[in-house]
């Protein structure tokens, strides 16, 4: 039953889901201190811990939400495919796994109030919630949407991360202009896990080696950067090294699939891109250089190495 649980949830994935938020935070925070609204004396303060922690963790719950989401609409394609998930192999019943989104959706919700994240957040995890039902329901109507919305995913967990955190200094009466740059951020994370979306189409059909177009994709990983380009060094330092190595990590991992390959090369292909969105988020979210940022991050990171090296990596439901 708990492997069952593990499967619907995608072990292997769950890792990559706090740093999304957290990297949004770390921007938000980054845009306060060039702004002069906060300094770095005073970021040590409980509210701002709070917030960071807590949007993280219902940034984790909201994720796991929209996995069960996705089995639990998906589950007549899934049976009709003969797909390894829990619910077609009898793991889990239709109802156990109803029960565990709402648990889930709860969960996200109890952390918003007890926490007393800001009115701005719970307009965040509703758009997420938006995105994550819009994607289960209507991905396979167009290939386009599907990308999209797969992506919007992960950048409005990124916003609600930033939202959260500009929320908590209006709520402190530190009232700043929202940081829309974060919109280049929310292009780059839309459109980076789009492509491994659209990388993964058809991967148990996969033969034919890869259209020049695929490495095109990875240009996305570079959009990031002029969302920092207005603050100082110190700041964005970081999230340019990263979105550079992000590139260059694309190339390579797609390079052996310009010639013939297996389905078995393409979704190991995927599984790389895919966990390496962890980079991506260690980059924005370590622009600040604090530990609130650094010990979640330095957690998920340990955690998805962990899955890797162990036997749990085969944990995928999918």
């Amino acid at each position: 039953m708990k492997t069952a649980y593990l499967k619907l949830f995608r072990l292997p994935n769950l890792p990559t889901a706090p740093g999304d938020a957290l990297a949004g935070a770390a921007f938000a925070l980054c845009f306060a201190l060039n702004k002069g609204v906060i300094k770095f004396a005073d970021v040590s303060s409980s509210w701002l811990s709070i917030t960071i922690i807590a949007s993280a963790l219902a940034a984790l719950f909201l994720y796991m939400y929209g996995l069960a989401d996705n089995d639990i609409v998906g589950v007549n394609e899934d049976i009709a495919n003969n797909s390894p998930r829990p619910i077609v192999l009898g793991e889990l019943t239709l109802n156990q796994a109803k029960i565990a989104r709402a648990i889930c959706l709860v969960l996200a919700c109890g952390i918003g109030l007890v926490t007393k994240l800001s009115l701005e957040w719970f307009i965040g995890a509703v758009g997420i919630v938006a995105c994550v039902w819009f994607y289960n329901r209507f991905k396979n109507k167009c290939k386009l949407i599907g990308l999209l919305s797969m992506g919007l995913c992960r950048s409005m967990s990124l916003l609600a991360g930033a939202l959260a955190m500009y929320g908590a200094f209006r709520c402190e009466g530190m009232g700043f202009s929202f940081p829309y740059e974060i919109i280049y951020l929310m292009l780059g994370w839309t459109g980076y896990i789009a492509s491994v979306t659209y990388l993964a189409y058809d991967e148990h059909n996969a033969k034919v080696g890869l259209g020049f177009h695929y490495y095109l994709l990875g240009i996305v990983s570079l959009i990031p950067i002029f969302g920092v380009l207005a603050f100082p060094p110190v700041f964005r330092l970081l999230p340019i090294i990263v979105c550079a190595f992000m590139f260059v990590r694309w190339i390579i991992v797609l390079a052996p699939l310009k010639k013939e390959h297996t389905p078995t090369d393409r979704r190991k292909a995927v599984g790389q891109t895919i966990s390496a969105l962890i980079y991506l988020q260690l980059g924005f979210a370590l622009m600040p250089q604090l530990p609130v940022f650094y010990v979640p991050m330095l957690i998920c990171f340990a955690a998805a190495y962990v899955i890797k090296a162990s036997k749990a990596r085969t944990i995928s439901g999918s």
